[in-house]
């Protein structure tokens, strides 16, 4: 077997997780231990199978002297691949085998970082215990909100660290809090027409104001453009029963 062939079967067996057959490759061929596997990204044999969460193949790799540190094009370590995907037995196991809890990505962040910005608690939990570096919620929330990712409730998952809560004890820190709930919500006509047409360009949705806020002249029952755009956002232009405001008839430049 030639060692062309030997790193595709090797990489097939860290592909399927079939640990047998990547030990049988390695006694071989060594030299493949930290071989890149996708030269593209620069993957080592380990990020991939941290990457997978396969912990036997970890174990084997780890045991047999691959690099923990090894990083991809983006900077990223086995270490921090374990901690996006939250495979906190991979992010031990790492950790065991003196991963540098140091270093950082090319964006800046540390796998304790990835691991709190995703809400990945169980991973967290486990690096902190060697990583105390933590950044404030105002910090993480603002990463999140430009990366897009899920919401996280990082004032309670960062005291929950700090207080060492077990993963199974910490409360709920991925619902997101409801809104101002509203009584009789309207579209809020008050909205500039600067503001209405940044707001369109995003195809967000137009604000919402509680009805008796209006004057009865800005209410949407009592102006065409109001019922025309109550009806485009699914709204009732008119006040809810038992509202006690009453229904004007709108202005108009009719000629009686």
């Amino acid at each position: 077997m030639g060692a062309s062939q030997a790193q595709k079967l090797f990489q097939k067996a860290i592909e399927t997780d079939n640990v047998e057959n990547a030990q049988q490759v390695l006694k071989q061929f060594p030299e493949l231990l930290n071989t890149i596997l996708y030269p593209a990204g620069n993957i080592s044999p380990l990020a991939r199978a941290s990457w997978r969460g396969c912990l036997d193949m970890v174990m084997l790799l780890c045991e047999g002297g691959a690099n923990p540190d090894a990083s991809d094009k983006d900077g990223l370590t086995p270490l921090m691949w374990a901690a996006k995907r939250d495979h906190a037995n991979i992010c031990c196991t790492l950790l065991r085998f003196h991963a540098d809890i140091s270093k950082r990505s090319r964006e800046g962040f540390t796998a304790l970082d990835y691991a709190i910005l995703l809400g990945n608690y169980d991973s967290a939990y486990i690096i902190y215990e060697f990583d105390k570096l933590i950044q404030d919620p105002a910090s993480y929330e603002l990463i999140r909100t430009i990366k897009q990712w899920r919401y996280v409730n990082y004032e309670i998952f960062l005291q929950s660290l700090q207080q060492s809560i077990m993963p199974q004890n910490v409360g709920d820190y991925t619902t997101k809090p409801l809104g101002r709930v509203y009584n009789d919500p309207v579209v809020d006509p008050r909205e500039s027409w600067k503001d209405m047409l940044k707001r369109i360009m995003k195809f967000d949705p137009p604000p919402i104001c509680e009805r008796s806020e209006l004057p009865p002249h800005l209410q949407p029952q009592n102006r065409l453009l109001g019922r025309l755009n109550s009806y485009i956002y699914g709204m009732n232009p008119m006040p809810i029963e038992g509202n006690s405001m009453e229904m004007q008839v709108p202005e108009t430049n009719d000629i009686a």
